[in-house]
């Protein structure tokens, strides 16, 4: 049975994603594979031209990405001995993103 190398596990914002995280380990240590979690944030709704709103969506967007990058890397904290775990935090529709 071929193994995977790289598994990724896209978790939802403001879920509680505990079940898929131990899963998605699970298969990753059975495996001996990267796990890569993602979470892809909606992106912030445009500023109207104005420089100061321009300026404060992006400082707005980016204490979001912040935030998020904290919660999942504290979530993964009991798993990192367990598997190799890269996380990853973007913004726009998570289609996209999850393909990029």
């Amino acid at each position: 049975m071929k193994r995977f190398k790289n598994i990724l596990c896209v978790v939802e914002h403001g879920n509680d994603s505990t079940a898929v995280v131990e899963q998605a380990t699970r298969l990753s240590e059975n495996n001996q594979a990267r796990l890569t979690i993602m979470s892809v944030l909606p992106a912030l709704a445009s500023h109207n031209g104005l420089l100061e709103d321009y300026a404060m969506v992006n400082e707005q967007e980016a204490l979001s990405l912040k935030a998020q990058q904290q919660t999942l890397e504290k979530l993964m904290e009991s798993y990192r001995q367990l598997v190799k775990i890269d996380v990853e935090v973007s913004t726009g529709r998570t289609s996209i993103e999850v393909i990029r």
